[in-house]
């Protein structure tokens, strides 16, 4: 790195947002989460998305409204949730449906 050059800095704000992604999904995949909601989650995490993820997951369930969506995932119909909290959110919730798969071959 040149001397004038500046370390990438960690935004604190999307660690949170990350972490609280993580956590939330954990608890929806263990908690709340019918089998085809974490199909779906893995499905979202095949596609190609590169922007609001929101919109993108949301596309997921046709048949739902949009605060139904957000009760259903996230508990809570008028939350907004940054892209780093969908995408470590479905990551969590993925990462447990995939340990019970596992689970089930032993």
């Amino acid at each position: 790195m040149a001397p004038d050059e500046k370390s990438p800095r960690i935004d604190p704000a999307r660690v949170e947002q990350e972490q609280e992604g993580h956590k939330a999904g954990i608890a929806f995949a263990t908690d709340e989460a019918e089998y085809r909601d974490l199909l779906m989650l893995r499905k979202f995490l095949e596609s190609p998305c590169d922007s609001d993820f929101a919109a993108e997951l949301f596309s997921q369930y046709p048949d739902l409204s949009y605060g139904e969506f957000a009760d259903r995932l996230f508990g809570d119909e008028e939350v907004e949730p940054s892209d780093d909290f969908i995408l470590a959110f479905a990551k969590a919730a993925v990462e447990v449906l995939e340990e019970i798969e596992r689970r089930k071959l032993t």
